[in-house]
C-alpha cells in the first residue's frame, strides 16, 4: 500500500502568448481515489496535466504535496512521483518493447552492464497484468499495431512505479476487452492506494471508474463534483455552457467525384506545397509550367491567408503550425478537387486565421465544391456546416441537419452514443 498523499492544485494559470490556456485552475488529487478530468478540446485539460508532469511550468499558482511546495518541472524526485500515458503515444517506433519500457530508467549493474533479463521479466509481468502477454517485446515498436503500441505505453506507466498515473485518453486505440481489463487495472491501482487522473471524452467511462471529477471550459473550472451525484447530462452542461452559432445559407449543388486531402509537406517550399496538384492557370499545353504566373498565383494565395514567410523558397517546416495550416489552405484554392477533406481545420491556428478559414470553407462551398469537415469543437461545427454526422466508436449513431442540433445534445451524442431524449422527440 503506498503512502497516503494529498496533492493540491492552486489557482494555477498558463498562457501561450496572448492565448490564456488556464485561469485560476484548482482541484485535489488523493491517493486511492480515482479523479476525472472533463471538458472540451481546447478546454485546457492537456496543459493541466502537463503541468502535473512537469512537461511545463505555470505561470501562476501552486502545487502542494501534503501541504510542501511540489515542483515537477525543477525538481526530479517531484518529476518521478507522477507517471503518464499521453494521447499522442511517446515511444520510440525504432527501439525494441523492453527498451522503451525502460528508456531513461534503465536497470543496471557495475560498469553499465544492462540487467536486461530482469527488465524483460519486469515488463512481461505487467504485460500479463494488462492480459497481453502475446505482445513481442524484441521487436521495434514501430512494427506493432496501434492497439498493441497503446498497451506499451500503459504498461511503461505502471512500471513507473509512480504515486500519482496520468491517463489522457487511454483507450483511445483499445478494443472494448482492452478497455475492460485496463478499468480492472485502474481499479487495483486506486485500491494498492496509487491516485489516478482520469480524461476521457467517453462520459460513460468516467461514470465507470471515477470517484470524482473536475470540469474544465475555455481554460477555467467550470464544474467539480463527486460522479456518483451527477448525471450524464449534468457533465454535459458544464462542458458546454450557452452557445450562439450563426446560421449558413442552404448548399449549393455538388456534382464532383474527386477527393483531395491536405496535408503540408514540411521538406518542400512554399511554392512546391501550394502547387503540388497544378492548376490550370499556369500549366500549358506539353505540361510546361508558366513560373512566374505560377509565383504570382501562390504569393496572392498566400498573402490572402496573412502566412507570414520571407519567400516562396522557404521550407514550409520553418513556418510556425499554424502558418502551415493555412499554407494547406491556400493549396486547397489552387487545386481544382470537386471535394475537399478537412480535418480538425482550425487546429493550432489563432482567433484572426479561424476567421479567414471559416470564410474559405464557405467559399469552397459556394463554388460548388462539397467539404466534409471531420472536427470535434462542436461551437464551430455547428454555425459552420450544413449537415452533421456524429460517429462513435466506429459507427454512425446519428445524422441530421445542422440547424437540428444544438450543442449541448451534439456533445451528449458523441460522447455516449445515443441521442437525448429532447432529440428524440424531435
Amino acid at each position: 500500500m503506498a503512502v497516503p498523499f494529498t496533492l493540491e492544485v492552486k489557482a494555477l494559470s498558463k498562457s501561450f502568448g496572448a492565448t490564456q490556456a488556464l485561469k485560476d485552475v484548482s482541484l485535489t488529487v488523493q491517493s486511492g481515489l480515482v479523479h476525472a478530468l472533463i471538458g472540451e478540446n481546447g478546454a485546457g485539460k492537456s496543459t493541466l496535466v502537463k503541468i502535473l508532469k512537469g512537461d511545463l511550468a505555470p505561470d501562476g499558482g501552486e502545487l502542494l504535496w501534503n501541504g510542501a511546495s511540489f515542483r515537477p518541472w525543477a525538481s526530479g524526485k517531484d518529476r518521478s512521483r507522477v507517471a503518464m500515458i499521453y494521447q499522442e503515444l511517446n515511444l520510440a517506433p525504432h527501439l525494441k518493447g523492453v527498451q522503451n519500457l525502460f528508456l531513461g530508467r534503465e536497470r543496471s549493474r557495475g560498469a553499465g552492464f544492462l540487467l536486461e533479463r530482469e527488465m524483460k521479466a519486469e515488463a512481461e509481468r505487467v504485460l500479463s497484468l494488462l492480459e497481453h502477454g502475446d505482445i513481442p517485446l524484441d521487436v521495434p515498436v514501430g512494427r506493432l499495431s496501434p492497439a498493441y503500441r497503446q498497451i506499451l505505453e500503459i504498461a511503461k506507466a505502471l512500471l513507473a512505479d509512480a504515486n500519482i498515473v496520468i491517463m489522457d485518453e487511454p483507450t483511445s486505440s483499445l478494443s472494448q476487452r482492452d478497455t475492460e481489463v485496463l478499468f480492472r487495472v485502474v481499479r487495483r491501482l486506486s485500491e494498492s492506494g496509487v491516485g489516478v487522473v482520469y480524461i476521457s471524452h467517453f462520459l460513460e467511462e468516467i461514470k465507470e471508474v471515477a470517484h470524482s471529477f473536475t470540469v474544465l471550459r475555455d481554460g477555467t473550472v467550470s464544474g467539480r463534483g463527486e460522479v456518483g451525484n451527477s448525471s450524464v447530462e449534468s457533465l454535459v452542461e458544464m462542458m458546454v455552457g450557452g452557445f450562439e452559432g450563426l446560421a449558413l445559407p442552404p448548399p449549393p449543388p455538388c456534382t464532383g467525384k474527386n477527393l483531395l486531402t491536405v496535408r503540408v509537406a514540411l521538406a518542400l517550399s512554399l511554392r512546391e506545397n501550394v502547387s503540388l496538384i497544378p492548376s490550370g492557370e499556369y500549366v500549358k499545353g506539353g505540361g510546361w509550367i508558366l513560373r512566374g504566373r505560377e509565383g504570382e498565383r501562390v504569393q496572392g494565395f498566400l498573402k490572402r491567408l496573412s502566412v507570414l514567410f520571407r519567400s516562396l523558397e522557404q521550407p514550409a517546416g520553418e513556418l510556425s503550425g499554424g502558418n502551415q495550416q493555412k499554407v494547406a489552405f491556400a493549396r486547397l484554392l489552387n487545386a481544382e478537387a470537386s471535394i475537399v477533406v478537412l480535418d480538425e481545420p482550425t487546429r493550432g491556428v489563432d482567433i484572426k486565421a479561424k476567421g479567414q478559414i471559416y470564410k474559405i470553407i464557405r467559399e469552397l462551398a459556394s463554388q460548388g465544391r462539397g467539404v466534409l469537415v471531420a472536427g470535434s469543437y462542436f461551437s464551430e461545427l455547428l454555425p459552420l456546416c450544413h449537415r452533421i454526422v456524429v460517429m462513435y466508436r466506429g459507427r454512425i449513431v446519428a445524422e441530421r441537419e445542422a440547424s437540428a442540433w444544438n450543442e449541448r445534445d451534439l456533445l451528449l451524442t458523441a460522447t455516449v452514443g445515443r441521442e437525448s431524449l429532447s432529440e428524440k422527440k424531435r
